[in-house]
């Protein structure tokens, strides 16, 4: 039976707290989960991935794999691993089932909180340094950090219709 999977995408590690809750079909393969964390995180699918279950790790090899293959309890958990360089790990939890009464069709994204760092920006220890220099006009790497991230850059950003926009 296909059924909805409200999912909580955590950015492990990450100050301020980088969160998404999206809606997914239980059958969404973990390739297609995998471009839709790309489209709701923010990232440009530049780099490798996985995912991490109790039943083993699953990459780009993943096109037959389906979710409900993995996880089927409320509150099960597991991780998602984006560019094994800057190892941005992100805990992913199955919030809730839903089996009936949707109106609008998957994916898209429910809720959020905060910018996606960068890529290339030295995973989430990189990017705390990059926002320690971006938010102090007197540290010594200001200006890069200003080249880094935009001068219009702002961490505690995100945008839930430009998310479902791209995810559309």
């Amino acid at each position: 039976m296909t059924a909805l999977y409200q999912l909580k995408i955590v950015l492990s590690g990450s100050k301020p707290l980088v969160w998404r809750r999206i809606v997914v079909y239980n059958s969404t393969s973990l390739s297609q989960l995998h471009e839709i964390l790309q489209l709701t995180m923010g990232w440009y699918n530049q780099h490798t991935w996985s995912f991490e279950f109790e039943a083993g790790t699953y990459g780009q090899e993943s096109d037959q794999l389906s979710l409900q293959g993995f996880v089927n309890e409320i509150n099960e958990s597991f991780q998602y691993i984006y560019d094994f360089g800057d190892h941005w790990q992100h805990k992913v939890t199955l919030e809730k089932i839903i089996t009936k009464g949707q109106t609008t069709l998957p994916p898209y994204c429910l809720d959020g909180e905060n910018a996606c760092p960068p890529e290339d920006t030295g995973g989430i220890w990189g990017y705390a340094e990059l926002l320690e220099a971006f938010e102090d006009d007197l540290h010594p790497q200001h200006q890069n950090a200003l080249n880094q991230l935009g001068e219009d850059f702002d961490s505690s950003q995100f945008d839930l219709s430009e998310v479902n926009e791209a995810l559309s």
